[in-house]
């Protein structure tokens, strides 16, 4: 018997065709979930994870691999995008079960409320390795509800209970990759076995859009203790890993460092990461190929200035995005960049800049996106302050309700979804694009995951409401 199973829920099909995160472009390990995993394990818990992204199981079966396991306690990954699909998992659970939910992940973080509406029975925020620990070391044992972190109920009332993050992250274990169905897991830019890890976590910037769990906190992980786990990581098979921190090249000298031991030590691996413009230069840049660094992903947002900068808080000029994507073609390193319509007090003139923007720079891959007010951001303070969303729009997500748009005034929901619709076919749909990903096709491999990948983003350029 289990004393504790970790679910990472599926994505289901939705009725709402605004939103595609259930369509099979990249397939990633439940990070978060295999870090709780290895503590527990450090204190003899027993524990099981279940990745139901990965086996793409439905509800059903997710309950009945529960009901076979027996588990004391079931934790259940919650994001604002799979709202639903965990409250009717959490329902049909309590239909033949009587173990004990707990909920945690960057949702609950911020909208702990949604414990209750999704119907557990307790919620973790922020960091949850030390919380799930003593949790689980007094449960049954003795009260539970002075736990830091621990959301529960008492009296009708919701306490949250206050968390210090940890700042020593060289003192957690090594997630327990080897808990998960490796062989499942797969990339957009990269064949053969891939897996991720965080060298940091949080991000000091406050951007309007952002509702990271540890925002404007950050806390980063030596040199020596990163370059351990890639080395351990290469060591198991694995050919790419995909480095989920917020901003990796934060501290640039960190990630010299990082480069250097990688290099030193002869690791040989792919891997990729995500970071601002103002982040990186070119010598940086050289470094991180030398290293294996194959692809960097960049949060641009707009390509007008002023939205950029005064709306959004990402004060980096459009001449410090072209010159970075500049050095990123003379390493030939793969560019990857992020777009987004919905800004307060933007039009579709500035709409329309954004995709000549995109155009211009031309990176590798661009993903354009609609405007979310998640809990957390700012932008769902402003929303819910200019009446476009109520104060309790999350709750109702969880019963069925569409996922809010923020929707600037003077433009329509429509036209925003057509700009974003007009973006993707203008994007991957011109010659230079086409000619430029043909040539990199080395192989039927390559050429399997070229297609793979346009297809979905065609698909991705159909979807309506």
């Amino acid at each position: 018997m289990n004393d504790i199973i970790l679910v990472n829920p599926n994505y289901t099909e939705s009725k709402d065709k605004r939103f595609c995160f259930h369509l099979p472009i990249q397939c990633y390990p439940p990070l978060g979930l295999a870090y709780l995993a290895s503590s527990l394990k450090k204190f003899d818990i027993p524990v099981k994870i279940v990745d139901a992204r990965a086996l793409n199981i439905n509800e059903k079966r997710i309950v009945e691999m529960l009901h076979s396991f027996s588990p004391k306690v079931i934790g259940i990954y919650v994001t604002s995008f799979n709202l639903p699909h965990i409250y009717n998992l959490i329902k049909e659970i309590k239909n033949v079960m009587n173990s004990t939910i707990i909920v945690g992940g960057p949702h609950i973080t911020h909208y702990p409320q949604s414990v209750l509406s999704l119907g557990a029975d307790y919620g973790i925020v922020g960091d949850g390795e030390k919380s799930l620990v003593k949790f689980m070391k007094k449960y049954g044992k003795e009260d539970v509800q002075n736990i830091e972190g621990l959301t529960y109920f008492k009296s009708g009332k919701i306490f949250v209970n206050s968390l210090k993050p940890i700042k020593n992250l060289d003192i957690l274990p090594f997630p327990s990759r080897d808990m998960l169905p490796n062989e499942r897991y797969y990339s957009p830019l990269h064949k053969g076995m891939v897996t991720t890890m965080v060298t940091s976590r949080g991000c000091p910037f406050d951007c309007i859009f952002c509702g990271l769990p540890n925002k404007k906190s950050y806390r980063k992980r030596s040199p020596k203790n990163v370059v351990k786990e890639i080395e351990l990581i290469a060591n198991e098979g694995f050919e790419y890993v995909e480095i989920e921190d917020d901003c990796f090249t934060l501290d640039k000298k960190r990630a010299r460092r990082i480069c250097e031991l990688i290099i030193r030590k002869k690791i040989k691996i792919n891997w990729g990461c995500e970071t601002r413009i103002d982040c990186v230069d070119e010598k940086l840049l050289a470094l991180m190929k030398k290293a294996g660094c194959t692809n960097v992903r960049y949060g641009i947002e707009s390509g007008n200035e002023k939205i950029r900068s005064d709306v959004i808080g990402k004060k980096i000029t459009n001449e410090e995005i072209r010159r970075v994507i500049k050095s990123m073609k003379k390493e030939d390193l793969i560019s990857v960049a992020y777009f987004m319509f919905g800004h307060p007090t933007e039009t579709l003139k500035d709409m329309k800049e954004t995709i000549e923007f995109a155009l211009e720079i031309d990176p590798d891959y661009a993903d354009f996106h609609l405007a979310i007010p998640i809990p957390g951001s700012r932008l769902l303070e402003i929303a819910t302050k200019e009446g476009k969303v109520r104060k309790d729009v999350w709750d109702k997500v969880i019963k069925g309700v569409p996922i809010p748009v923020y929707v600037p005034n003077g433009v329509t929901l429509a036209e925003m979804i057509e700009m974003q619709r007009l973006a993707y076919k203008n994007f991957y749909s011109k010659p230079s694009c086409i000619i430029k990903n043909l040539k990199k096709v080395k192989n039927i491999e390559d050429l399997t995951l070229k297609i793979k990948t346009g297809l979905i983003l065609t698909k991705n350029q159909l979807m309506r409401f």
